[in-house]
């Protein structure tokens, strides 16, 4: 392939467009010419006559093959060209220019004046060279053009089609779009235009791209949940390699934690095109959980139907760390708010049982024993005892960590009997009447119980504190079916919150107790609970005393049936 000057320089006014249409026209003339039957060999007296007629039927075959060729070019080009132009006027920029160059590889490239414009280039400065052309590409884009032009030399047919930089004079770059195609042994003919826009965006792309990789977990899947790309940070946080994740569905990292509810939800919620949030623990492939904060995305074709899933995590296991200390720090708290209250509840049964221990002894000392008294006395042991374990019992209960236990169906009454055993000595020594009406024996809740026990144990505390000093003072504890819900209420004597505090109040670290007496955290806790189990927790303010109240469901219910049951992530 040359690089020399054997061709001449284009004309300055020379219309591509024009030329080639007028060639075209011409090459058809000849076409519709057949030379050599046309040829009167009687009259023929030179035989290098004969030479050119045959010359010139051939070079009709060429001619022919070129616009064959110059209008698959066209053919290749028009569509992208008037598509560009048209997006571009839906975006009120201008059209999209095109360029065309020709090229005899044995010789120097014909640039026609938009082409040069592109490649920043004018009459003075290129004057026709080859050299004065691949001058202005960037090198690492020019070697790997000389390497395609080469091959295509060399074949003596092909196409090309490639993206290039092109240096300008103010030492920008320019990206720029080729496409060509060899026509004969050793003339391509091609079109470019500018990309400089698209090739920015596609930097920008790649650049957040990289920026979400390196501090993101990234994945997508089908329709189905199974896993189609996922990025190095997945692997890392699940332990499996790309190649063990690939094409297995998602419910691979399922911890077992949440109900199967909680992911029917999600893909509810994405089935239907929108975005979905929420925190999932998740399974290692060494069996260890992590928690991560997810943000599932749908992606839609052009039609507006889903193609796939695009999820985007962060590593929330440190902060769900934190929380669980949070909570635990506030179940402390509460107990350490009832610890007096508690020594004195169980000291009075141990007093009893002390007593009558002495009775005992002394009836058996006698040498007529009346075995009815004794029985008495011990059946007194026996039930005081009781109480003592069921006191134990909630204590041990409550101050376990009950944000890792499964959900599981556990009756309300079970859970308000464990309450009032840890609070009631409380109320009943600082003279706060505690009202509690018993729900119905059979009233289930699907729950961590623990949890629930912490939210009215908190609600109970609140109420105590506000209202022991009053002159009338008590708290009721109240539980209503609500159908498909349960409402868990605490109303005290207090005179209600204002609406200003009533938005403030579920916030962490905010309280209305005086210094020194309360954290702020148990009412942000007592929500996140009541959420997390698909429930709210609100100030009712249309009570004439403080009233709090908590809505669950009692089995954690989906709306209604998915077309596909999905039952993880």
């Amino acid at each position: 392939m040359s690089q020399g000057s054997n061709t001449k320089p284009e004309k300055d006014d020379a219309n591509t467009a024009d030329l080639l249409a007028e060639f075209q026209r011409f090459i058809q003339s000849l076409l519709k010419r057949d030379f050599t039957s046309r040829l009167d060999t009687d009259a023929i007296q030179n035989e290098k006559f004969r030479e050119v007629a045959l010359s010139l039927n051939s070079l009709s075959d060429e001619m022919d093959l070129m616009v064959r060729s110059h209008r698959k070019i066209e053919a290749d080009f028009r569509t992208p060209t008037q598509e560009t132009k048209e997006q571009a006027k839906k975006n009120d920029f201008a059209g999209v220019e095109i360029g065309a160059w020709g090229w005899d590889l044995d010789g120097d490239p014909n640039l026609d004046l938009t082409c040069k414009a592109l490649f920043g280039l004018t009459n003075a400065n290129f004057q026709g060279k080859a050299e004065a052309w691949l001058r202005v590409i960037h090198p690492d884009d020019r070697t790997n053009f000389l390497d395609v032009l080469e091959r295509l030399h060399t074949a003596g047919k092909g196409s090309l089609s490639l993206q290039l930089r092109v240096q300008l004079a103010n030492g920008s770059n320019r990206h720029l779009a080729m496409k060509a195609t060899m026509i004969i042994a050793s003339r391509l003919q091609g079109a470019v235009w500018d990309v400089s826009a698209e090739a920015s965006s596609l930097i920008l792309l790649n650049r957040l791209r990289a920026s979400l990789d390196a501090s993101a977990i990234v994945a997508a899947t089908d329709l189905a949940g199974n896993i189609k790309t996922v990025n190095e940070k997945f692997c890392e946080i699940s332990g499996y390699s790309r190649d063990e994740l690939l094409g297995k569905n998602h419910r691979i990292l399922n911890s077992g934690y949440h109900p199967k509810e909680f992911f029917q939800e999600m893909w509810r919620t994405i089935q239907e095109g929108k975005i979905w949030h929420g925190i999932i623990c998740n399974r290692r492939k060494n069996g260890e959980s992590y928690w991560v904060n997810s943000t599932i995305i749908p992606f839609k074709s052009a039609d507006g139907r889903i193609e796939e899933y695009f999820s985007v995590r962060f590593d929330f296991t440190q902060q769900k760390h934190l929380e669980q200390q949070m909570v635990y720090a506030a179940k402390m708290s509460s107990l350490g708010e009832m610890a007096g209250s508690i020594v004195h509840e169980i000291n009075n049964p141990l007093a009893i049982i002390q007593g009558k221990s002495r009775q005992v002894l002394r009836v058996l000392e006698n040498s007529s024993v009346d075995s009815a008294l004794v029985r008495r006395h011990v059946e007194a042991i026996e039930t005081t005892t009781e109480r003592i374990v069921k006191i134990m019992q909630g204590i041990r209960a409550f101050s376990r960590d009950g944000t890792q236990s499964p959900m599981e169906n556990e009756k309300v009454n079970k859970i308000i009997k464990d309450i009032l055993a840890m609070s009631s000595a409380r109320f009943s020594s600082a003279g706060v009447e505690l009202r509690c009406a018993e729900p119905g024996e059979d009233l289930e809740i699907m729950c961590r119980p623990v949890q629930i026990a912490q939210v009215l144990l908190n609600l109970l505390n609140n109420a105590f504190d506000a209202v022991r000093e009053n002159k009338v003072c008590w708290v009721a504890l109240d539980i209503a079916d609500k159908g498909d819900m349960i409402e868990l209420s605490v109303t005290d004597s207090g005179a209600g919150i204002s609406e200003d505090v009533g938005k403030k109040i579920f916030q962490p670290f905010f309280t209305t107790k005086p210094k020194g007496e309360g954290t702020g955290l148990g009412l942000g806790i007592a929500t996140s609970i009541v959420e997390a189990h698909g429930g709210s927790l609100k100030v009712d303010h249309s009570c004439a005393n403080t009233r709090f109240v908590a809505h669950l469901p009692k089995g954690q219910p989906s709306k209604a049936p998915l077309s596909k049951a999905r039952t993880s992530a």
